[in-house]
């Protein structure tokens, strides 16, 4: 029993004690609580919360079909129409068979038709339609619970997808996930520990700059799309990513107070590549050594500051290749954090075993499933493969009720869960970059680098990661160094119901170099450091918005930072065997 229930079952108790101590009560005392019961069951008191409403307003359903209170009937009718995920559905059934009111006949019969009813609606729906006189519904087909017996051991499961099927019932009573086919998992090497993937078709972004005091004001403005594919695999002793990027982008440059106006339109295609060995798997099993290669190809058209009368074309590209000792991993676990999401609701509701958790096993193969069916199939048919491995496992103890179906779809839907990384990694290593341009001479760059990052998944809603990136090159004159640190920490933030909204989230930036060029005119040692929030809304395929504004300096002085970017996925997933810690 709710605890916010208890102000209407005390009163309620209350006038029963009085009517068996005292008397029958008077007509005006039953009209007034007949009347009080109307109101609640029909609006929620602007004094009252929420869930203190929902708790009492089942009650009120209740003592009214008790009572045969007629005038309870068309509100009850609306509560049958429009609730599906919460008890009062039952409730109101059995109030209206109670009470035996003729109209409710059609209404409830069309229930019969619902597929999302469980059995303890249909259950109440027979019985409902045997009290209004309702002929050949009293056999009306039950689903068995997982835990019933038949007297040979335990009952056939309902709704199991590869499990027996109860052909004699008519197509309108059959357990709806029966009609999904044969769960077909993808066949991964046993040591696979976790497989990532992600396919952005189109993103856009928009970014506004402006900068002030020492140098003088200007403001900037940057317009992209690109398309973006991802893909990182992670084996006991091996492991393997893929980038690929194409960007086309379009930057405006305007000092104020001169006619220095310039503007690029560029064009870019990358693929970069990383193959990780992991050789000491007993004793050292996140020491390996790493071997990376990437190509870039580009085309520009610019209109540089010193230049009014004419355009220029550049076409370029470049090869690269490096070598990296390092230590440790970095995964993608947001099919982990589904797991435990889906058993704290199972929990909750009464439906998961009390001594029984969901077993690495079971939950990779639940991630595994996610991964194979991700994209294909809706949220539908992930809950029935859901169900149905969960019940196959010996995890459930009934069936699972509406309301906790529901819960179970938006944890399946949440796009928050994905792209959440834990782990880290530190390389150092040495790589080496030919640069080839039209009309101009080859360009070779050796370079040592080093890369440290940290990535923490704190419960399911908060996340903390850190890079560092540190860059030297001894070929040329002068020698140069790039050093930057990003950071963040976000807040992905639920309703009462466990919807998604969104991601809030801190960010701090810093850099420091000596490379000299169209950014820093005379060379020299060159610093930025930025803070800022942004905002970040999640939709399905990886899809997203995020709006981010920042603060800070460099060397020229004051800087203010608004950025908007848009993606559009067409595919996202990933699948986690292990946090691999």
């Amino acid at each position: 029993m709710p605890l916010n229930a208890t102000p209407l079952i005390l009163r309620l108790l209350l006038a029963t004690v009085t009517t068996v101590v005292i008397g029958t009560p008077t007509p005006a005392q039953a009209r007034n609580t007949v009347e009080q019961l109307l109101r609640l069951l029909k609006r929620r008191p602007s004094a009252m919360s929420r869930n203190t409403w929902r708790a009492q307003r089942r009650e009120a359903a209740r003592e009214l079909g008790r009572a045969k209170e007629r005038r309870a009937v068309p509100e009850l009718l609306r509560i049958i129409k429009k609730e599906r995920f919460d008890v009062i559905l039952e409730i109101s059934i059995d109030a209206l068979g109670n009470i035996g009111d003729k109209r409710a006949i059609g209404p409830i019969e069309r229930l019969l038709n619902d597929p999302s009813l469980d059995a303890y609606v249909r259950d109440a729906v027979s019985g409902a339609l045997h009290k209004l006189g309702k002929k050949g519904t009293s056999a009306l087909p039950k689903r068995p619970s997982s835990t019933g017996n038949t007297g040979k051991g335990r009952s056939p499961k309902r709704g199991s997808i590869d499990g027996p099927k109860v052909e004699n019932l008519p197509p309108e009573h059959k357990a709806p996930f029966d009609k999904l086919p044969p769960l077909e998992l993808p066949s991964w090497p046993k040591d696979l520990i976790a497989r990532s993937s992600q396919f952005d078709i189109a993103a856009s972004s928009g970014q506004l700059r402006w900068e002030g005091a020492g140098w003088g004001e200007r403001t900037s403005m940057s317009l992209g799309a690109e398309s973006r594919y991802k893909l990182q695999v992670e084996r006991l002793s091996t492991g393997y990513s893929l980038d690929g990027l194409t960007t086309l982008g379009f930057h405006l440059y305007d000092p104020t107070g001169d006619d220095n106006t310039s503007w690029d339109l560029g064009h870019t295609l990358q693929v970069n590549s990383e193959v990780r060995f992991y050789p000491f798997t007993n004793d050292l099993p996140l020491l390996f050594g790493q071997f990376s290669g990437g190509v870039t190809w580009g085309l520009g058209i610019a209109k540089p500051p010193t230049s009014f009368d004419e355009k220029r074309v550049t076409l370029g590209s470049s090869l690269s290749a490096a070598f990296a000792p390092g230590y440790g991993r970095v995964l993608d676990i947001g099919s982990q954090l589904r797991v435990i999401r889906i058993e704290r609701a199972l929990r909750r509701a009464g439906v998961l075993e009390k001594v029984v958790a969901i077993n690495k096993q079971t939950a990779a193969k639940l991630s595994a499933m996610w991964y194979r069916y991700r994209n294909t199939v809706g949220s539908y048919a992930q809950l029935g493969y859901t169900i149905d491995i969960l019940r196959k496992a010996g995890l459930l103890r009934e069936e699972v009720d509406p309301a906790t179906a529901y819960r179970l779809i938006r944890i399946l839907d949440d796009p928050q869960l994905m792209d959440r990384l834990t782990g880290y990694h530190f390389k150092l290593g040495y790589g080496y970059t030919r640069t080839l341009v039209k009309d101009a001479d080859d360009d070779n760059l050796g370079y040592l680098f080093s890369t440290a990052s940290y990535h923490d998944q704190i419960g399911t809603t908060r996340q903390f990661s850190a890079i560092t990136r540190f860059f030297w090159s001894h070929i040329g004159e002068p020698d140069t160094y790039n050093l930057n640190l990003e950071s963040s920490y976000d807040w992905f933030l639920y309703n009462r119901a466990f919807d998604p909204l969104g991601a809030i989230g801190l960010t701090f930036t810093a850099g420091i170099n000596n490379q000299p060029g169209s950014a820093f005119e005379d060379g020299g040692i060159a610093y930025q450091a930025l803070i800022g929030g942004h905002y970040t809304r999640y939709f399905n395929r990886g899809s997203r918005i995020i709006a981010s504004l920042q603060g800070g300096a460099d060397r020229r002085g004051g800087i203010v930072l608004f950025s908007l970017e848009a993606r559009y996925g067409i595919a996202s997933g990933s699948y986690a065997a292990s946090s691999g810690r």
